[in-house]
C-alpha cells in the first residue's frame, strides 16, 4: 500500500480528520493512484536501491530486483507514509518513514537491455554488500542501470518532453 502524502503536506481537505480517518482518506487515495499506473512494461528487470534506517540513525543499503518487469512494481514495496517524487536525473524516488524500518529512501531503475544477468547480480551483491552508496557504486549503477522516473512522468502525468 502506498500513500503519496506525510505529514509535512497532508491536502487540504483532510484538516480536522482523526488518525484513523485520515489514513482511512489516505489509503484509498493511495490505492486509487496505484491503480491508475499504466502497464509500462520494460524487457529487463526494475531494481530497488534503498537506504534503510538500521534503528540506530545510520541508513544501510540494500538492493532488490521487484517482481515482474512492470513500472508500477516500484510502488509495492512501499509500505507506509512515503512522498514519491521525480529527481532532475530522472530518478523515481521515494523518501519517508516505513511502518518497519523508520526512515528510509527508494530509487527504482532498469537494467541497461545490454547488462547479461551475472552482472545484474554482481551490482544487487555489490551494493547488498556496501557500508554506503559511494561514488564507484554510483557510477556503476549508471553504468547498468536506466532511470523510470521519464516512463512515469510521462504516462501517468502526461507531461512529455
Amino acid at each position: 500500500m502506498i500513500i503519496l502524502y506525510d505529514e509535512t503536506d497532508l491536502p487540504e481537505d483532510t484538516v480536522g480528520l482523526t488518525g484513523v480517518e485520515l489514513q482511512d482518506v489516505l489509503y484509498a487515495r493511495g490505492e486509487a493512484f496505484y491503480e491508475s499506473i499504466p502497464e509500462i512494461e520494460y524487457e529487463e528487470p526494475v531494481i530497488a536501491i534503498a537506504e534503510i534506517s538500521d534503528g540506530c540513525g545510520n541508513l544501510m543499503p540494500s538492493c532488490w530486483e521487484l517482481s515482474g518487469h512492470m513500472l508500477a512494481s516500484c510502488f509495492e514495496p512501499i509500505d507506509s507514509f512515503h512522498r514519491f517524487y521525480v529527481d532532475d536525473d530522472g530518478d523515481l524516488r521515494s523518501s519517508g518513514m516505513d511502518l518497519r524500518n523508520g526512515i528510509s529512501f527508494y530509487m527504482f531503475r532498469v537494467f541497461k537491455p545490454e547488462i547479461g544477468h551475472d552482472e545484474q547480480q554482481w551490482l544487487i551483491d555489490l551494493i547488498n554488500s556496501a557500508v554506503d552508496l559511494s561514488t564507484d557504486i554510483k557510477e556503476e549503477i549508471d553504468r547498468c542501470t536506466l532511470p523510470v522516473g521519464v516512463d512515469f512522468t510521462e504516462t501517468v502525468f502526461c507531461l512529455g518532453n
